[in-house]
């Protein structure tokens, strides 16, 4: 993990804007590249996105424009004008060029935010023409709905349907594609996230991470994946309260999962059985719980989680993502 970043005037700043501050000096390079440094230091399309999207919500040209650079220039190398969505250091370069669809709606969502927060055309013509390619290449029509593949390559299954992961339903960004671009089918994929989410909850628990979606409709699980409700799916319903659906059954069927973190957060848990496999004290995890809690009105955030630089990307990353949410949603909870 890359070392801290100091703050300069940290003293008069905000705390968000020290929380930033932190993130970003801890896992952004001087050359705008994100470190996911417990997966070998690599890079992908979706950390690059979290990293966009949180520069426009603290205010950060600089560091977006400086992130966005190296997206444009080492992930957006497919002919399709998706991005690849892992790069390793090690190589370095791209060892993947499939995309990861989550990645480009995270990267397209902020290049809109962005287009409009600085008021710049160029941001908002990438924003179109990434948005564009992800839903003419990395969507299917399965049983009537309009669905996000994964990836262009290797999720169809053998009777037509195909693998989902409801994670990658960024839904604050389809609702501005909505609104923003000239195509009813982001309408469609909005929908059919939802329906999805609801369908895969008819057990009452969680969806799990990855899904067979078949070709009648029907859902399973995914062949070659654990049937696990884990760190995929707890970005569910993070996605849902940025929407503004915070009744949502599914938030309620995540509040459940959560209710036990005497011993640490449940991060992956047997969707079949609901038995926890693997718990975690990463601080980080507590955020988006407590918000969460707050909403429902069961809790409210006595001790808020703050961000701690020796903690991994991914959990550092939520945490600061549910700050936005709360700030952009519900402020009425307190402050994180």
């Amino acid at each position: 993990m890359l070392a801290t970043a100091s703050c300069p005037g940290a003293a008069r700043a905000e705390p968000s804007d020290m929380q930033w501050a932190l993130w970003r000096g801890a896992y952004v390079t001087a050359e705008g590249r994100v470190v996911d440094a417990p997966n070998g230091g690599i890079s992908h399309s979706e950390g690059q996105g979290y990293a966009m999207l949180l520069a426009v919500a603290h205010a950060d040209p600089a560091t977006f424009a400086r992130v966005w650079s190296w997206t444009r220039a080492n992930l957006q190398v497919r002919e399709d004008g998706l991005l690849a969505w892992r790069w390793d250091p090690r190589r370095p370069g791209v060892t993947d060029r499939n995309n990861a669809t989550d990645g480009d709606i995270l990267v397209a969502w902020a290049l809109l935010r962005a287009g409009r927060a600085w008021n710049d055309a160029d941001y908002r013509e990438a924003s179109a023409r990434l948005a564009q390619s992800t839903l003419d290449h990395a969507s299917a029509e399965v049983s009537g709905r309009i669905v996000l593949l994964p990836g262009v390559q290797g999720f169809s299954l053998p009777d037509g349907g195909t693998v989902i992961n409801l994670s990658y339903w960024v839904f604050p960004a389809l609702q501005d594609f909505k609104t923003a671009f000239e195509d009813d089918r982001w309408g469609r994929v909005l929908d059919s996230g939802l329906a999805l989410i609801d369908q895969a909850g008819t057990d009452g628990r969680p969806p799990p991470d990855w899904i067979a979606l078949h070709a009648d409709g029907r859902l399973g699980p995914a062949p070659d994946q654990p049937d696990v409700v884990g760190y995929n799916a707890y970005r569910i319903p993070l996605y849902l309260l940025w929407a503004g659906f915070p009744k949502d059954s599914a938030i309620q069927r995540f509040d459940a999962l959560w209710g036990d973190r005497a011993d640490g957060m449940p991060i992956v848990v047997d969707a079949a059985s609901g038995k926890v496999v693997e718990r975690s004290l990463d601080t980080g995890y507590l955020g988006l719980p407590d918000l969460v809690s707050c909403i429902l009105g069961s809790a409210g955030f006595s001790d808020p989680p703050r961000l701690r630089a020796a903690e991994p990307y991914y959990p550092s990353t939520l945490l600061m993502l549910t700050r936005v949410v709360q700030r952009e949603r519900y402020p009425s909870c307190a402050p994180l």
